[in-house]
């Protein structure tokens, strides 16, 4: 078939090829894979591309070599599809052509090994060009986790642990070298296997005895004041919050901070409506505190923590948001602006309000600094009120809103 990609999955426990896939390996002109996917084919007689991290200059060499009208074929573990360069390879070629032939997975394999059914386990990848939310880890009773050399299984149990405090009651495993004479399957607590040094190729397998539902009970976007235990004048109002989760862009969020948490009405609604989100509240007022401790009871948010003290002093010990939401912080917003942004992932978003005109001036400053083409916009509430037997429109205080993204070079 002339122009046709073949991508073809190795089993993952070193089981034998199909026949007519090892037919199509010794026809093609070009092979292409991992190195240790071309050790197992020293005798090919036609050139080689190993596959490195440099997987555009890996796409440049299958695409010249399909342009002078070589056949070639593709070498993968496993599904191609999962978390692998089939993708890759449909995304700069075309479905039409890309021709994909899977075998048994590394995930399969270690589920079997630990005997666990896949049908309610979730998959995600800490591999650089693939990063899934752990956030999801809180759904499902079984999570499988890809890892590679820079984020193996104690990195990534490290960061389980520091994301989600109900991780310390978690169980897991690691498999090592699966269908290799040295594979080796290492048990335990995630406190456990956190200490433990791994050979590779591995992966990691986490169980949640007590996942949470996937399907909120009761979705919240900007619900009433009264819903909130809070001080007069120290929450969100429902039609700027409202606003401000919109700008927060939660779909892909995984850590948001809510700093000058007040009655943690942000914190809690975001919760609320991104299932895999995890948000941690930062307030130093204890009637504020006891508020929102009221509050995420009533609503029911297990993934808001709470942290009492100044926000200079906890943030250095947060997990990194990839969402920032500043809603208080007083006199002491220009001491900590520049750590909390810093602080950041890339591609982060960071929202501030503000109604005193002394924060909109150090705001103001702080986004001119970083991108003077940052989204800045006041809102204005008015509401019908009772006036001397009539009926008058009156208005709230103006909110001023800033959206900044963080960027890759920032």
């Amino acid at each position: 078939m002339s122009g046709i990609i073949r991508v073809i999955g190795l089993p993952a426990i070193g089981s034998r090829t199909d026949e007519k896939c090892l037919q199509w390996i010794h026809e093609a002109e070009v092979l292409v894979g991992g190195k240790r996917h071309l050790r197992q084919f020293e005798d090919f007689k036609g050139s080689t591309i190993p596959i490195d991290r440099d997987i555009e200059k890996v796409m440049n060499t299958i695409e010249k070599a399909q342009s002078e009208g070589k056949r070639v074929t593709v070498l993968a573990t496993g599904d191609p599809l999962w978390f692998g360069i089939g993708t890759t390879l449909i995304r700069r070629f075309g479905r039409e052509k890309v021709q994909i032939f899977p075998a048994v997975s590394s995930a399969q394999v270690a589920l079997a090994r630990l005997k666990i059914p896949m049908e309610n386990a979730i998959v995600l990848s800490r591999h650089k060009h693939s990063e899934e939310g752990l956030g999801k880890l809180l759904y499902f009773p079984t999570g499988v986790i890809l890892t590679d050399g820079k984020k193996g299984p104690s990195r990534v149990i490290t960061e389980i642990l520091g994301t989600f405090p109900t991780a310390a009651s978690w169980r897991g495993a690691v498999c090592q070298r699966l269908g290799m004479p040295d594979e080796r399957i290492s048990e335990g607590s995630l406190q456990e296997l956190a200490t433990q040094a791994y050979f590779t190729p591995n992966i990691l397998i986490v169980r949640n005895p007590a996942p949470l539902n996937l399907t909120p009970t009761r979705v919240a976007f900007g619900q009433p004041d009264e819903s909130f235990a809070h001080d007069k004048g120290m929450i969100t109002h429902p039609e700027v919050r409202a606003v401000v989760l919109s700008k927060l862009e939660l779909d892909k969020a995984e850590i948001l901070w809510d700093l000058g948490a007040g009655s943690g009405a942000v914190g809690i609604e975001a919760t609320l409506l991104a299932p895999c989100l995890t948000v941690h509240a930062v307030e130093k007022n204890r009637e504020r505190i006891r508020h929102i401790q009221d509050n995420r009871t009533t609503f029911g948010t297990p993934r808001l923590t709470l942290h009492e003290g100044n926000i200079r002093d906890i943030v250095p010990f947060l997990p990194q948001p990839d969402r920032i939401f500043i809603g208080g912080g007083g006199k002491e917003l220009e001491g900590f602006l520049e750590d909390v942004f810093r602080r950041l992932k890339a591609n982060g978003i960071l929202v501030a309000t503000t109604i005193t005109l002394e924060s909109f001036e150090i705001l103001s400053r702080f986004i001119q600094s970083h991108d003077p083409d940052a989204e800045v916009l006041q809102l204005q509430v008015t509401r019908l009120t009772p006036f001397s037997g009539y009926h008058k429109m009156k208005p709230d205080n103006p909110i001023t809103l800033f959206k900044l993204h963080k960027s890759v070079q920032t």
